[in-house]
């Protein structure tokens, strides 16, 4: 007995009216939903917040302390305690940052920093790249549900992080097979090529810079390494596919770079802890500057000491300059493809220093 004559109905049009629009032009109701710091899909202890317009991220936020910040804030201290608090936010590069600062400390004191080019120390570090792409890939493997990926990756991880020389040539075949086998899946070039183009910036380095082309990688200007005739890979799609190849083909670089050094450094890294001697304390604030290619790209520090205590500590990292291209990189994506992007930066948010 209802007169639906006086009744009003309101369309779809009058319902989004109000609504923000996307780049494809739907209006729909956007919500925030958080992602990390424990999530398969993002690097571990990267927490970001996305703003969803359906399953398009329309807006992304940065929502975390930097652990490296936080030990800074803490300056001056002891040498010892500040470098095991450095050491313990990426063990896997140990050796590449201690070498850096015994860089740094040579060059404060004018000392030559020669023995630090040495072949050893390139192997040792060229060792730690393998371990970290290899780890890289574990994470991508993960992230895609590639179980086997992760299998061969990991297995192949553990046995070389504390290998000697003549045990990292015993797996020189697994892993070339390892390297032939990720370039010949079909399905990770079809689901990472053109996912995540950057556009053209001088502020990216290691992989990501050198899958646009870009040589900036340290090792090139380096007499250690220019003795073993080393050029860097270069890719120029610029694409998540490009800087997964990339990774993949510097693994075989550094092995055979392994190789050609014929062993690994012989000497375990100094703790630091014998920084109050008279050559360090001395009467004024040392400071010293380097720059070392590290797994990820290229990281350079500067430090002040005396008395055998850090007085200051800056170190520019990869993945400090990395995060800067997260969020324009994954804007308008699908989440899938954002976090494909995301991943293939290779961003370490313990070693991010703001």
């Amino acid at each position: 007995k209802m007169d639906h004559s006086e009744m009003s109905f309101m369309s779809m049009v009058d319902v989004t009216q109000d609504l923000p629009r996307s780049d494809d032009g739907l209006q729909m109701e956007w919500f925030d939903l958080p992602f990390g710091p424990f999530f398969p899909g993002l690097p571990a202890g990267l927490f970001l917040n996305f703003t969803l317009d359906g399953d398009t991220i329309a807006d992304c936020q940065i929502n975390q302390e930097y652990p490296l910040d936080v030990i800074c804030q803490e300056l001056p201290m002891h040498a010892g305690c500040f470098f095991k608090k450095v050491f313990a936010l990426n063990p896997m590069i140990k050796n590449c940052v201690t070498v850096l600062i015994q860089k740094v400390i040579n060059n404060a004191l004018k000392e030559s920093t020669d023995n630090f080019t040495n072949k050893g120390h390139i192997a040792t570090i060229e060792k730690e790249r393998i371990v970290s792409h290899l780890s890289w890939f574990c994470q991508f493997g993960l992230q895609t549900g590639m179980h086997n990926l992760v299998r061969k990756a990991e297995s192949l991880q553990l046995q070389l992080q504390k290998a000697n020389f003549e045990e990292i040539m015993q797996q020189k075949t697994a892993l070339n097979k390892f390297v032939n086998y990720i370039l010949k899946i079909p399905m990770l070039k079809f689901r990472t090529q053109g996912i995540g183009k950057l556009s053209e910036t001088d502020d990216i380095f290691g992989p990501v810079a050198r899958s646009m082309n870009l040589d900036n990688d340290v090792r090139s200007g380096d007499a250690g390494y220019q003795q073993l005739n080393f050029k860097p890979i270069l890719q120029n799609q610029g694409d998540a596919y490009a800087r997964l190849k990339i990774r993949a083909l510097e693994i075989q670089q550094s092995l055979e770079l392994i190789m050609q050094a014929g062993l690994l450094s012989s000497n375990e890294i100094t703790s630091f802890d014998d920084m109050t001697n008279d050559d360090i304390t001395g009467k004024a604030i040392r400071k010293g500057f380097a720059q070392l290619e590290s797994a990820r790209g290229q990281m350079s520090l500067k430090m002040s000491f005396d008395a055998g205590k850090i007085q200051s500590f800056e170190m520019k990292t990869p993945s400090s300059s990395h995060i800067k291209q997260l969020i324009p990189l994954v804007k308008q994506q699908e989440i899938g493809d954002a976090l494909i992007a995301i991943g293939s930066l290779d961003i370490l948010p313990s070693e991010v220093h703001a």
